[in-house]
Parts: structure tokens; C-alpha cells; sequence
């Protein structure tokens, strides 16, 4: 089920579900709907998670219970089975009354905003890990590199503009193919060249699923370094600034890039009461439903909870084998 911790500005506390629950603590269904959440890394091989939200939709019982229209209010949502402490955080920040009619109330929800600030001519030149804590202490976070790789990429960058903190970095992760997730005020990040502890998982546990390859690029390339790709004819993939001057560094992070873009690719859904995946976790599948038995290992990059069918979707990149 839903659990929406729901305070109006200058209000006070309520809980809301999508259905009537008595846990801990009693929770109204007042929740009617709610868009689908998605939750993905900039590209397959790396960047910071951030979510992507659109609405939420609350009963005017709420609103009679209050005696006022809140215009804002601090939002948080958590899925869980049957209690509060055990569920998955999905979403802390902050919801804007859209529109209302007799019939609900509509909120938009804000993604939330990191709004430390990097000035131009900020200079870089620190491993990765380093210049991630730096930019962490910046935002207020903590890092935890423990799954990062080690030895650490060295970054060399001068920034020629003002940057918000989340995307320099998000964009620094992405080019040496590390991912982020952000889980209360906690960075995790992930070395995607690597592997950590993964969930083990069966066709038992999943909806009927897609297994499928990428069509590989002809070229990866980052201003006028380039390296060949797994094509030789196809689309060109662009990786962006290059966050080192020096050219086996940058050659080094394509071809790391290359590998990652060449991996296989699997959509796995579940019922969101059979399993709670989140951003970055490993997945081991052995899927025998169909007809020769398909083992999957690999990182979720992409993540949907769609919440009026209680379903969730992940895209895990990594090896798919037969």
C-alpha cells in the first residue's frame, strides 16, 4: 500500500493511503490516484537518480477535515506491505495545489532541489570520490563511495559557468560511469563497471518480461576524442563533456562508456507486493517460463511504480544469456 505523510504549510501531520489502513497509526484513503513515478539514471551508464513526478490526487475529505484549501504542503511517500518503519521511501519534497473541482484536489509534486551553487572558474583536480564528497558537503549530503571504484578516476575540469552542485556532479558520475542514488540525505554511489550485492530472483517472483538488445554505436565520443564502438555502421553516441584534459583519461572513460552501452537489456515487472527493486540494485533472474531458460545479471537504470495498477517496471542493464 501507499503511505502519504501529507502537512499542509503551517499545518499539521496527516496520513493519508490509498486505502484505509490502521497500522501504528491510522491512515485515511483519501489518496484517489496517483501518476505513475520514474526514477532513472541520465543515460545506462551513470549520473545521479532523480525522480520525475506529476500528481497526486486527494479527496475533499481532507479538505472538509481541515476547513481550508492548503496550497502547499510537505509531502512523503512511502510503499509498504503492512507497517510504516519497514516500507521504501519513494519520494521526500514538497506538493503545490494544481487544480480542485467538487470532486478532488489535484497536487503537483515538486522534484526536489538541491540548490547549492558552483561559481564559473571553479577548478577540479581531485580523484572522483574526493570531488563527489566535496560537492556533497555543498549540498548537505553524506557520500558513501563504498561501492565506488577504487582506484578512484582522476577529474581535471574547470567550470566555464555557474552550475547547480546536483548536475555538475550528476554530469562528472556519468562520464566515468558512476551511478548515484539519493536515499534521505545520503549519496550512494556505484561503480557501473562493477558489481555489488544483488537480489536473487526467479520467474516466481516477477510478471512476464522483455529481454532485448541495443543496437550498438559505430563511434562514442566526447568533443574531438573519440573512440570505435561495437558497430561498424550505425548512430554516433555523444558522451558529453569530457571531465579530464588528458587524452588517455578521456579514451579510457569512453571505452569504459562503450562497454557499458554494448550490455544487454531487460525489462522486468513486478506486483509491487512481490518485490520493492529500487534505483541501482543488482538483479540475478533465472527466468525458465519461457521456452530455454534466460539467466539476467545486471543494475536497475530505470524504474517506474505505477501506482493505479500497483505494478512496478525496472530496466536493468547487464547480461542477458540464454
Amino acid at each position: 500500500m501507499i503511505l502519504v505523510d501529507f502537512t499542509p504549510e503551517g499545518g499539521q501531520l496527516q496520513r493519508l493511503s490509498t486505502e484505509y489502513a490502521a497500522l501504528k497509526y491510522q491512515w485515511f484513503g483519501y489518496i484517489t490516484s496517483m501518476s505513475t513515478m520514474k526514477l532513472a539514471l541520465p543515460s545506462r551508464h551513470g549520473g545521479i537518480a532523480r525522480p520525475e513526478f506529476a500528481r497526486i490526487a486527494i479527496s475533499p475529505k481532507l479538505m472538509a477535515d481541515l476547513g481550508s484549501y492548503p496550497k502547499t504542503a510537505a509531502v512523503r511517500i512511502v510503499e509498504t506491505d503492512d507497517d510504516e518503519a519497514g516500507g521504501t521511501v519513494l519520494y521526500t519534497g514538497t506538493a503545490s495545489l494544481d487544480q480542485y473541482d467538487r470532486h478532488g484536489f489535484s497536487y503537483t509534486l515538486k522534484r526536489p532541489e538541491l540548490p547549492a551553487i558552483v561559481a564559473s572558474g571553479t577548478v577540479y583536480n581531485n580523484t572522483l570520490v574526493n570531488v563527489a564528497s566535496a560537492l556533497c558537503t555543498a549540498m548537505g549530503l553524506t557520500l558513501d563511495s563504498s561501492e565506488a571504484r577504487s582506484p578512484s578516476p582522476a577529474v581535471l575540469h574547470t567550470t566555464t559557468s555557474e552550475r547547480l552542485a546536483i548536475d555538475l556532479l550528476s554530469e562528472i558520475c556519468r562520464f566515468f560511469c558512476h551511478g548515484g542514488r539519493i536515499i534521505g540525505s545520503t549519496l550512494y554511489l556505484f561503480d557501473m563497471l562493477g558489481t555489488w550485492p544483488a537480489i536473487d530472483l526467479t520467474e516466481f517472483d516477477i510478471q512476464p518480461s522483455e529481454y532485448r538488445r541495443d543496437k550498438p554505436y559505430s563511434l562514442i565520443k566526447s568533443g574531438d576524442k573519440s573512440v570505435p564502438g561495437a558497430a561498424t555502421n550505425g548512430e554516433e553516441y555523444n558522451a558529453g563533456t569530457a571531465y579530464h584534459t588528458g587524452s588517455t583519461n578521456i579514451t579510457t572513460a569512453l571505452n569504459d562508456i562503450n562497454s557499458i552501452l554494448a550490455r544487454d537489456i531487460a525489462t522486468i515487472r513486478f506486483i509491487s507486493e512481490q518485490a520493492r527493486p529500487v534505483i541501482l540494485d543488482r538483479i540475478n533472474l533465472l527466468d525458465e517460463s519461457l521456452v530455454l531458460p534466460v539467466n539476467v545479471s545486471g543494475a536497475i537504470t530505470s524504474i517506474i511504480y505505477n501506482y493505479d495498477t500497483l505494478s512496478v517496471e525496472a530496466e536493468v542493464s547487464g547480461s542477458v544469456t540464454a
